[in-house]
């Protein structure tokens, strides 16, 4: 106790230990992925600068998001030893995390100036009601099984196309489904590297609930839904893109294998595999709004 209190005092001293601290807990590269995603929407719909207050408004948005799941999740990322999360380990207080919250969501509020309405403050409360089910401790839908990935899926994937495309003129609400589905399978595998502190806090993740096995077959299903989804979507917009479908199965394919290595073998070796899903999804994007 009395090594975290200096700690914590020796961060509250160091102006740049601390912003690095906040920097690290609001995980920002994990926002790449849904900002690009919304610039690509906008800007092949001829609208650049939506492209760019669309990334700007997401990127708040998750890290109070992300500052707000730490804040709830401190016990199971201590045993999972994250070093993402610097609550678990004291070096940042609860108090900081609240005031740097609280600036994210005033930050919100003078974005929607920039915004097309109503599609902006439709996106900004739905981000946040579906922030505060998936990390409140009563309504925990991380810890309700598939709920969890499709609560985050549409974070990650739904609503960046739905508000990038509502800022051009209309919703593609087949675009948004069809990245949804996509980014599932992903998310479901994301459970892995969480597994011993889920199962000890007992947060009922899918993983948790339904075994290596069943998640691996659910996965796969998702991922086919989502391409059949996209090919449906090529169909209508124009010529069948084979060459799309097949990256994005190659790339889920690679993903999940290499998060079942991770998981086997105890090691972080191919963890450079895990981004190409990403890049994956926003060449799609991109093309199925080009064609």
């Amino acid at each position: 106790m009395q090594f975290s209190t200096q700690r914590m005092t020796q961060t509250a001293n160091n102006p740049a230990t601390f912003g690095r601290l906040l920097a690290i807990t609001s995980r920002p590269q994990n926002i790449v992925f849904s900002g690009l995603l919304a610039l690509v929407v906008a800007t092949l719909h001829g609208n650049f600068r939506a492209g760019l207050w669309s990334y700007l408004l997401l990127f708040v948005l998750y890290t109070a998001a992300a500052i707000y799941n730490n804040l709830h999740d401190v016990a199971a990322d201590r045993l999972n030893h994250r070093t993402d999360n610097p609550f678990s380990d004291q070096r940042l207080t609860a108090r900081s995390g609240y005031v740097w919250l609280g600036v994210q969501v005033a930050l919100t509020a003078v974005l929607q100036v920039a915004l097309v309405q109503p599609v902006g403050i439709v996106v900004t409360v739905a981000y946040f009601c579906l922030l505060v089910a998936y990390s409140h401790r009563t309504v925990r839908l991380q810890a309700r099984g598939l709920v969890a990935p499709f609560v985050l899926a549409c974070c990650y994937g739904g609503l960046p196309v739905i508000l990038a495309s509502g800022q051009v003129g209309h919703v593609d609400w087949w675009l948004a489904g069809i990245v949804t589905l996509l980014c599932v399978p992903l998310l479901l595998a994301k459970d892995y590297k969480d597994l011993v502190g889920d199962r000890a806090t007992g947060k009922r993740t899918a993983l948790v609930r339904y075994g290596s096995p069943k998640v691996w077959r659910i996965s796969l299903f998702l991922a086919c839904c989502g391409c059949a989804a996209t090919a449906g979507y090529l169909y209508l917009q124009g010529p069948l893109s084979v060459s799309i479908i097949a990256l994005s199965v190659v790339c889920l394919a690679i993903y999940l294998y290499s998060v079942w290595y991770v998981h086997q073998r105890r090691t972080r070796r191919p963890a450079y595999f895990l981004r190409l899903p990403q890049a994956a999804l926003i060449v799609l994007a991109g093309c199925l709004t080009i064609l």
